[in-house]
């Protein structure tokens, strides 16, 4: 302990001697201040078991995910669920999910979530480019209400 109260971490390396009544006479070697070691090696061990219990919490995020999917039939549900994952794993102030049609360039709202609420996409429908999306190319999506899908 130094004199300002810091532990200080010492590695020895050498040999000593001893008088005729086994005290300690002298030292012969090196002595190497390993503090920073010692303090990297915790924070090390502090970030290996931070990342442990964090492991853990997602995986019991997962599980709920994970039944879900296993047992939906229907795509709402699985959005809600994965919403669910998101906000739970991560500040999240909305989710959207959307499908984008090549033939004719559009983009499809599937599910919106904002603001603790799900949104209406029949509120999404717009007759000219939305201006609320980030451009694609230099092009707004137009945002439509989605055609009937099939679900399973």
């Amino acid at each position: 302990v130094g004199a300002n109260g810091d532990t200080k971490w010492i590695r020895a390396i050498g040999r000593t001697f001893y008088d005729d009544n086994g005290e300690p006479t002298r030292f012969d070697g090196v002595t190497l201040d390993i503090t920073q070691i010692k303090k990297d090696q915790e924070a090390l061990l502090t970030a290996e078991r931070r990342a442990a219990d964090e492991y853990q919490l997602l995986l019991k995020r997962i599980v709920p995910l994970a039944a879900t999917l296993g047992r939906a039939r229907d795509l709402t549900t699985i959005y809600r669920a994965v919403r669910e994952f998101i906000s739970a794993s991560m500040k999240c102030s909305g989710f959207f999910v959307s499908f984008f049609e090549t033939e004719t360039n559009l983009r499809h709202a599937a599910y919106v979530w904002g603001e603790g609420n799900e949104v209406d996409i029949a509120a999404l429908t717009c007759s000219q480019p939305c201006a609320r999306f980030k451009t694609v190319n230099g092009a707004p999506p137009v945002v439509r209400k989605p055609r009937n899908r099939r679900t399973v």
